[in-house]
């Protein structure tokens, strides 16, 4: 009897310890899973908030080096012998039978080096000679359509008058071999805003004849929706994407539930919406990081690259913000952890 009651407790203190065992390695194997899925959820958010930095980075690098390109092609049409020509040549007349080209003929070869610059750069939406006459009207006009990207020169019936637009008046006033870059602004036609949406930079430089009179300006428009075609990721993982002028005024921006790309917001201001970062951007010598808990209707960790896209005013720039909601970076942070699991 006693020896059946001995071998009960052993049993029981056996059976005891082993639960208590079994316990401490399940509690163990919980801890240490716990603790590698908080690992990896941590390593996963890091990982969104150094993609949307770089991403806002390399598009702001990407801005800066087409702006540049602008600028440098600007300036080499504006010294070829084609504009020259065309602006210092005579008429000419049907009698004369000497070699030099007339006015006619350094006109067509100016329309000629428009087009192959234009076509060698598919973000160019227009290469132009506006005069001072006829409030400044337009003389030469290639331009890429928007159907079939074909360039092709604009007849002259269907020229128009700039004389009212402010990139015409401010570049008319600068001195020979300046150039001046506009703020983002929409492709305008007709004196109407185009639709869809084209947000357009433009460089532009006088234009003076030889005897240091005003002729006018020459001009490009380049396509800055090009250059947020990369960030079609971005855009299609739920994030949204802001485009920023000097006054910190929203240009454009990118709508998650919109597959045309972007929308103009002509009424907001950063500080309606990331009241944070607009001071952080005015005042701050950071052009690019990472912000967390900003907005105010929701949580928004943000990446933002300042642009000082004009080296004449580097007080004038551009902003790139690209915005993930908190809770969309949570969901697919627990979303690939869940992923990681099943595998």
């Amino acid at each position: 009897m006693k020896s059946q009651e001995k071998k009960a407790v052993k049993y029981g203190i056996t059976t005891q310890i082993t639960i208590l065992v079994s316990g401490m390695v399940l509690v163990t194997a919980l801890s240490i899973g716990l603790w590698s899925s908080y690992l990896l959820y941590t390593q996963l958010i890091e990982k969104e908030e150094t993609r949307l930095s770089m991403d806002a980075e390399f598009t702001g690098l990407r801005f800066l080096a087409d702006t540049q390109d602008m600028i440098n092609d600007i300036e080499f049409l504006s010294n070829t012998a084609s504009l020259s020509g065309y602006v210092n040549g005579e008429p000419g007349d049907e009698t004369d039978t000497s070699d030099v080209p007339t006015q006619e003929n350094w006109r067509e070869r100016l329309i000629n080096n428009f087009i192959e610059f234009a076509k060698a750069k598919q973000s160019y939406l227009q290469i132009r000679l506006i005069g001072i006459e006829h409030n400044g009207r337009e003389q030469i006009r290639v331009e890429r359509s928007v159907e079939n990207e074909e360039v092709i020169n604009i007849p002259g019936d269907q020229l128009q008058e700039k004389g009212d637009r402010s990139y015409y008046i401010n570049t008319l006033h600068l001195p020979a071999g300046k150039v001046y870059l506009s703020d983002i602004d929409l492709k305008v036609k007709g004196g109407k805003v185009v639709r869809p949406y084209i947000p357009v930079i433009r460089a532009a430089m006088p234009v003076y004849t030889d005897d240091k009179e005003a002729f006018g300006i020459i001009v490009i428009d380049l396509n800055i929706n090009a250059i947020f075609t990369e960030l079609a990721d971005v855009v299609k993982s739920g994030n949204i994407v802001y485009v920023l002028d000097s006054s910190n005024n929203f240009k454009l921006h990118t709508d998650p539930d919109n597959s045309t790309g972007f929308e103009f917001q002509p009424e907001n201001r950063l500080q309606d919406t990331f009241p944070r970062l607009a001071g952080i951007i005015a005042n701050s010598r950071e052009k690019y990081g990472i912000l967390h808990d900003i907005g105010t209707n929701e949580s928004f960790t943000v990446g933002f690259n300042r642009i000082n896209f004009d080296p004449v005013h580097p007080d004038r720039y551009a902003v790139i913000i690209l915005a993930a909601s908190n809770d969309s970076i949570v969901r697919s942070a627990i979303t690939s952890i869940k992923v990681s699991v099943l595998v």
